[in-house]
């Protein structure tokens, strides 16, 4: 378990800009009457040749609100369009180099949301937490991430949860910024409420499902999903590209913990299995 002073040593500064030209009002003000985003990773071509991790980049666009579920390709496919050649917000980490090739699936990170206009709206932060996880048998130390408003206030929080005897799916709970409970993530490898995650996000299963429950686990009230990029670069590097949603009767502070619970599933899930491939 790492210490505070290794923690502070292998975390990035955080960037002066994070304090310098930020939304009003919170920043959160695009997330209010959506369904939710589509969220696009850049290819970067030194990672694809040299296969060493470099500092992820994103594009994001809102997805409307009235698209079905799962939302039919033809959309997707115009949700990716937008992402990359207008997109409404870019997100890029700052981490260390030394962290992103030494600990690509534990390591610490900033990573601030903006627009064209350079204004930051949220930023999300990662603490180095050496976890050792055996699935279904043993979990030390979490992982965990938060998610942080334009005025610098916590507004969501998400933590992994070990569950005994669980294999193929792994939780993550999304909390507010005071810690509550608002949601549980089930990210899971077999069996999801709409069918299975068996080979995808492949051609042959084109989208991996992540359920969104209530604290009690007994409605389903979102699905997201990890789509196939297709066949291209993104599909040959194995690029994220994700459908993120949120409940309908969502709060601005529960939409946060849901960012929080899907950021943290994106670095310690995927990005963890595409390092394991590289």
């Amino acid at each position: 378990m790492a210490t505070p002073a290794a923690q502070a040593a292998l975390s990035p500064p955080i960037p002066a800009s994070m304090n310098m030209n930020v939304a009003a009002g919170g920043g959160l003000d695009w997330i209010k009457g959506i369904d939710g985003f589509f969220v696009q990773q850049k290819v970067e071509m030194l990672e694809t040749v040299t296969g060493c991790d470099t500092k992820n980049r994103y594009a994001l666009t809102q997805i409307q609100q009235g698209l079905p579920d799962p939302i039919p390709r033809l959309w997707i496919n115009n949700l990716k369009k937008t992402a990359a050649q207008n997109p409404l917000i870019k997100a890029k980490e700052e981490s260390f180099c030394l962290t992103r090739i030494c600990f690509p699936s534990i390591r610490s990170l900033i990573m601030p949301f903006k627009d064209t206009k350079e204004t930051t709206f949220m930023t999300v932060m990662r603490p180095f937490k050496c976890t050792c996880f055996w699935p279904g048998i043993c979990m030390l130390n979490p992982q965990e991430l938060s998610v942080i408003d334009a005025q610098g206030n916590i507004v969501g929080l998400a933590e992994e949860e070990f569950r005994q005897w669980w294999f193929c799916t792994r939780t993550i709970n999304a909390k507010n910024g005071q810690g509550e409970l608002q949601y549980r993530l089930r990210v899971p490898q077999c069996g999801t409420s709409s069918g299975s995650n068996c080979c995808a996000p492949s051609c042959f299963n084109y989208n991996f499902v992540i359920d969104l429950y209530n604290p009690e686990e007994t409605e389903v009230l979102a699905r997201s999903a990890s789509v196939w990029p297709g066949c291209n670069c993104g599909g040959l590097t194995d690029r994220s590209n994700l459908v993120v949603r949120f409940p309908p009767d969502a709060s601005l502070e529960q939409r946060s913990s849901v960012i929080a619970a899907m950021w943290l599933a994106e670095f310690a899930i995927f990005e963890a299995s595409r390092s394991s491939r590289n």
